[in-house]
């Protein structure tokens, strides 16, 4: 009798395992599909009934693309308690407390940063190839004071350390960081070297593109545009960004409209720039091409989309 009953406890605790697991897998599959409201609520029950079942991590994440930086550090950090060997949960930890940065006041803003960059550190201590921590501790070492921890040798060895793991994203961050120092020659040469390797890879004319922006090139940065747009027609941002380099430059108006025109005939993601934006930008050129009534028209267009867009206001005003 007594062996039956352990028989029978045995059965009934591998059936609860197996179904916590299959609701698991169900909750991670959700996830995964980005049905983040669906995902959530399972998590949430997996975790009333287990704690230690890993759905913090989960939790976290799903907090973390709601925008909560507050509750995604609540959860990360009961996520890293329980598994202080997983070098996802210390990178979406980090990501946590430096998303956080904004909504806090400057009192708070350094400690945040530290934890970021110590969680950012541990990940890559754990990972020494984890491309995405070691990203992270570049923009951090680039942008950060240096009584705040910043250290623009420390970037580069970061970068370098990418760059013998991950080719294109390590010679990024080193022209990145080349840029930040105003060594333009350096920055130029690793973008020429991306071209050349990545030759078909329109991300990164885009970043070429913005870098020879940033550096008043505009000849140079519309062409890089235009070649991540001949290589990937769908590639938004170049196109946004064609017009908007036409407007700096006060060159080439009649690609600036064209690419401007392309773009507000697709379908716009939320991360990209607005229809209004783009015919506010559309307004300058025509603006600048000595073309006040399709100006005027462009503003006009921003304005019925967007009433309060600030930049079309004022154009339209000043026209």
């Amino acid at each position: 009798m007594r062996f039956l009953l352990v028989l029978l406890l045995f059965a009934l605790t591998h059936n609860g395992l197996a179904q916590q697991s299959a609701e698991f897998q169900e909750a991670v599959a959700a996830f995964d599909s980005e049905d983040y409201e669906a995902s959530k609520t399972l998590f949430q029950t997996i975790h009333k009934g287990n704690k230690e079942a890993g759905s913090a991590y989960y939790l976290g994440r799903i907090a973390l693309k709601e925008g909560a930086y507050d509750k995604g550090i609540k959860w990360l950090e009961e996520a890293v308690e329980q598994n202080e060997q997983s070098p996802d949960h210390y990178y979406w930890l980090s990501e946590a407390y430096f998303g956080r940065i904004n909504d806090v006041g400057m009192m708070k803003k350094a400690g945040l940063a530290k934890k970021g960059r110590k969680a950012a550190q541990r990940t890559v201590e754990l990972d020494p190839t984890h491309r995405d921590a070691r990203t992270s501790l570049i923009y951090f070492y680039t942008q950060a004071p240096s009584i705040a921890g910043g250290s623009k040798e420390k970037a580069k060895e970061h970068a370098n350390i990418l760059l013998s793991h991950h080719p294109k994203r390590g010679r990024m961050m080193l022209a990145m960081v080349y840029s930040s120092e105003e060594e333009y020659g350096k920055a130029d040469a690793e973008y020429t070297a991306l071209i050349n390797e990545f030759a078909d890879d329109a991300d990164i004319h885009y970043s070429a593109g913005m870098h020879f922006q940033r550096r008043e090139n505009y000849k140079e940065a519309i062409r890089m545009f235009q070649k991540a747009t001949d290589i990937d027609p769908d590639q938004l941002n170049a196109l946004y960004q064609i017009g908007r380099t036409v407007v700096f430059a006060d060159d080439q108006h009649e690609v600036g409209i064209a690419a401007l025109k392309h773009y507000l005939e697709k379908e716009l993601p939320e991360n990209v720039p607005s229809y209004a934006s783009a015919w506010w930008r559309m307004g300058m050129i025509y603006e600048r091409a000595n073309r006040p009534d399709e100006a005027r028209s462009a503003f006009e267009s921003a304005l019925k989309l967007d009433p309060d867009h600030k930049e079309a206001k004022k154009a339209l005003k000043e026209l």
